[in-house]
C-alpha cells in the first residue's frame, strides 16, 4: 500500500478521477491509523490533493469528514497512554483540520455540521491522554499537536463564534498544565491557537485572565513527586508563552498582551525572554 499511496501524489488528475473513487477513500480511512509511518504519511497526502484539487466533490468531503469524527477514528482508542491506537486518532484529526480549513473557503460544511465537529474536537482535546512525539521506529504520534491543528483550524473558521472561546482555552490549558514535559513543540503548536482567537475578537483582557490562571496553586517542597510534577507543568507553559510571544505581532493590542507575558514571564515564574 506504501507504494500505492506514492504513486497517487503523482497520478494524472484524469487518471485518478477514473478510479472508483468511493472505495479509495474507504481503504485509506481503513488506513489512516496506519502503523507503518509512511503509509499513513503518504494516506494524509493523498487526502490532501483529492480535496485540495476538487477530485472528489463536497458530499464526499464531508463523508470523510464524519467518517474521521467517530469512535473508529477520533476516538479510537480514547483514553490509552501507549500502543497504536493514537496514530489513527491524531492522524484522523490531521484530515479533519484540513477538510475543517478547505470549507473556510468552500462553505460546504452546514453551521450544524460545522458546531458538531467543533464540540466534538473539545471532547478529543480533553479526552486525548497519549503526549507522546516522535514513536521510534513508527513515526510520529504527536496527538496534542495534530490536535491542536485541529482546534486552530475550527478557530480560523468563518463560522467560528467567540463565544466557545472559553471552551478552547480550557482544552488548550488541560494539555500545558499536564504533569509531564513535552519535547516536540507540542506547546508551540497549542500557541498558535491564540493569535487565531484575538482574530475572531476574544479580547486580551480575556487572554490576560486566563494567562493569569494557568499556575498551580499549590506550595509544594523540592525533591518530591509533587515538586517534579509542578515543575514539568511550569516547563510547559512557560514555553507555551514563550512561543505565543514571538509569534504575536505589533498590533495595538498584541503589545499590551506581550507586555503581560514578559512581566509574567518575570515576575511569577522569574524567567525572561
Amino acid at each position: 500500500m506504501e507504494k500505492y499511496m506514492k504513486d497517487l501524489q503523482d497520478m494524472p488528475v484524469a487518471a485518478v478521477k477514473e478510479m472508483d473513487l468511493h472505495s479509495l477513500v474507504n481503504e485509506m480511512l481503513e488506513n489512516v491509523g496506519n502503523a507503518n509511518p509512511n503509509i499513513r504519511e503518504n494516506i494524509c497526502k493523498v487526502f490532501y490533493r483529492l480535496i485540495d484539487e476538487d477530485i472528489i466533490d463536497d458530499r464526499e468531503c464531508i463523508r470523510i469528514f464524519n467518517a474521521c469524527l467517530n469512535d473508529s477514528h477520533l476516538f479510537y482508542g480514547i483514553g490509552s497512554k501507549a500502543g497504536d491506537s493514537v496514530f489513527c486518532r491524531s492522524f484522523s484529526s490531521l484530515v479533519i483540520a484540513f477538510i475543517a480549513d478547505t470549507d473556510g473557503k468552500r462553505n460546504f460544511l452546514s453551521q450544524d455540521q460545522y458546531m458538531y465537529a467543533l464540540r466534538k474536537s473539545f471532547d478529543y482535546m480533553n479526552q486525548e491522554a497519549d503526549r507522546r512525539g516522535y514513536v521510534a521506529d513508527k513515526g510520529w504520534a504527536h496527538a496534542v499537536a495534530h490536535g491542536a491543528d485541529m482546534l486552530c483550524a475550527f478557530a480560523e473558521h468563518p463560522k467560528f463564534d467567540s463565544l466557545f472561546a472559553g471552551d478552547m482555552l480550557n482544552s488548550i490549558k488541560h494539555h500545558i498544565t499536564y504533569e509531564c514535559r513535552y519535547t516536540d513543540a507540542e506547546e508551540e503548536r497549542l500557541a498558535y491557537i491564540i493569535p487565531a482567537l484575538l482574530n475572531k475578537g476574544v479580547s486580551v483582557d480575556v487572554i490576560q485572565d486566563w494567562i493569569s490562571g494557568l499556575a498551580p496553586d499549590t506550595e509544594v517542597m523540592p525533591y518530591t513527586d509533587e515538586y517534579y510534577q509542578n515543575a514539568c507543568s511550569t516547563h510547559n507553559i512557560v514555553y507555551f508563552l514563550k512561543s505565543l510571544y514571538i509569534m504575536l505581532d505589533q498590533k495595538s493590542g498584541n503589545k499590551q498582551l506581550k507586555a503581560y507575558i514578559l512581566q509574567y514571564l518575570k515576575t511569577v515564574w522569574n524567567w525572561a525572554l
